[in-house]
């Protein structure tokens, strides 16, 4: 019996020891203020220096925590469409430049300061095959970098496709398309999408 009361106390302390305040450093936090509406998506770089931010407010927020004040404030804002929410965002894997999506049907690619360098073909949102229109003919809902090639990315969007870009030619049209099904085989929308750390495996929600 008191071999028992033992075990459990023992369990109930290692139990204890593994709440989220051991595994995380939970003892310090900063609120990150300047969105004037919800804060929808972020990114942070490789090397943890930077964090994006992105909001119902249209903005595109620049935090660099090594140049950072006491006041906390973002030092560039990007407002990639007039109108159209930001709804994800991914750094490239060597934080040099990084893909921002909207609710607009076309994804942009963007310097690690905020230049726009490329923005991704559209399609036809008259043509009713999904695979055989140039990109995108709804709004997005993720975008992702190629773990293993810095060179491709994906989209995924609502109007039921995840799309595998290569950014030599995203302005022209995507190289594959993939359309989203649920267990009977018929049409479905991804609200998520992403690819496994290998890269060979894109996986959707």
């Amino acid at each position: 019996q008191a071999r028992e009361e033992e075990d459990e106390e023992e369990f109930s302390s290692d139990d204890e020891d593994m709440g989220l305040g051991k595994l995380l450093p939970c003892s310090h936090e900063a609120l990150l203020k300047g969105h004037q509406k919800a804060v929808t998506c972020m990114a942070l770089d490789p090397a943890g220096a930077r964090l994006l931010t992105g909001g119902m407010d249209q903005t595109v927020k620049f935090w660099d925590f090594n140049g950072m004040t006491a006041a906390l404030k973002s030092f560039r804002e990007v407002t990639p469409y007039e109108g159209q929410q930001v709804v994800s965002l991914a750094y490239s894997n060597t934080g040099d430049k990084f893909l921002c999506a909207t609710t607009k049907n076309q994804c942009n690619l963007y310097s690690r300061d905020g230049a726009k360098e490329v923005e991704f073909a559209k399609g036809d949102m008259y043509v009713h095959d999904m695979s055989q229109t140039k990109g995108h003919v709804s709004a997005l809902v993720a975008c992702r970098w190629d773990p293993k090639d810095k060179g491709k990315c994906l989209t995924a969007a609502i109007d039921g496709t995840v799309r595998i870009w290569d950014l030599e030619t995203c302005d022209k049209k995507q190289l594959t398309v993939i359309k989203a099904k649920n267990q009977r085989g018929q049409k479905a929308t991804p609200h998520s999408a992403c690819y496994t750390p290998g890269g060979d495996i894109v996986a959707g929600c």
